[in-house]
C-alpha cells in the first residue's frame, strides 16, 4: 500500500477560496519493474489495428476540419494522424506475418514494403505514394517542420492511400484468422461425438 504525506493548501480562485490537497511522491509510488517491455511489443495484432482504425478515425475528422481553413498547417494534425494510421497498419500487416516487434521498430517510419505491396496487390498509385511518403520523410515533416509544408504531398492522394491500406490489411487479416480458425476446426478431433457414441 502506498502512503502519501498529504500537502494541505487553501487557494484563491475566481469562483472564491478552495481547500485542496496535494500529495507528496516517493520513489515507491513509481514501480517501474514490470515495464522493462518496448512499448507495443506485447501487442496483438488485433489491438494494433484497433489503434490504427482510431487514428483512421482521427484523421478522417481532421481533413474535415482542415477544409474549412486555408491556412497551409491547417492540415498538419490531420496528415499526422492519416499517416501514423497508414504506418500502424503496416506494423499490424508485418506482426501478421511473424515479424519480429524488435524488426519492425528498426523501420523506423518506413511505409514503403514490397511483401505489403504484393500480397494485398496494392494499386500502384497507392505503392508509389508509400515510398514517396518514406523518402521525403513526411511523418517528420507533419510532426516537427512547419516550413515544409509544401512537401507534402496532396490531401486527396493521402486520404485515397490511407482508406486503400486500411481496407486491404483489415480484410487480410481478417481472412487469414478465418482460414486458420476453418484449419483448426477441421484438424481437431471429433471428441464430442466420440463422446456421443460411447455413451
Amino acid at each position: 500500500m502506498l502512503v502519501r504525506q498529504p500537502l494541505v493548501g487553501t487557494y484563491q480562485f475566481d469562483q472564491g477560496w478552495m481547500r485542496v490537497n496535494f500529495y507528496r511522491m516517493g520513489s515507491s509510488d513509481f514501480d517501474i519493474s514490470s515495464r522493462t517491455d518496448y512499448p507495443g511489443s506485447k501487442a496483438s495484432v488485433r489491438e494494433i489495428l484497433d489503434l490504427a482504425n482510431s487514428y483512421y478515425q482521427a484523421a478522417h475528422v481532421l481533413f474535415g476540419e482542415s477544409q474549412k481553413n486555408l491556412v497551409p498547417l491547417s492540415s498538419a494534425p490531420a496528415r499526422m494522424a492519416a499517416i501514423h494510421a497508414i504506418e500502424r497498419y503496416v506494423n499490424a500487416f508485418l506482426r501478421h506475418e511473424g515479424v519480429a516487434p524488435g524488426e519492425i521498430r528498426k523501420r523506423m517510419h518506413d511505409l514503403d514494403e514490397p511483401t505489403l505491396v504484393d500480397k494485398l496487390k496494392l494499386r500502384k498509385r497507392t505503392a508509389l505514394h508509400l515510398k514517396v511518403m518514406t523518402a521525403r520523410r513526411e511523418y517528420l515533416i507533419a510532426r516537427y517542420a512547419p516550413e515544409r509544408v509544401t512537401d507534402h504531398t496532396e490531401l486527396n492522394r493521402l486520404s485515397a492511400t490511407l482508406v486503400e491500406v486500411m481496407m486491404k490489411v483489415d480484410n487480410y487479416v481478417a481472412s487469414s484468422d478465418r482460414f486458420s480458425r476453418t484449419q483448426r476446426d477441421v484438424s481437431a478431433p471429433p471428441a464430442a461425438s466420440s463422446q456421443r457414441r460411447r455413451g
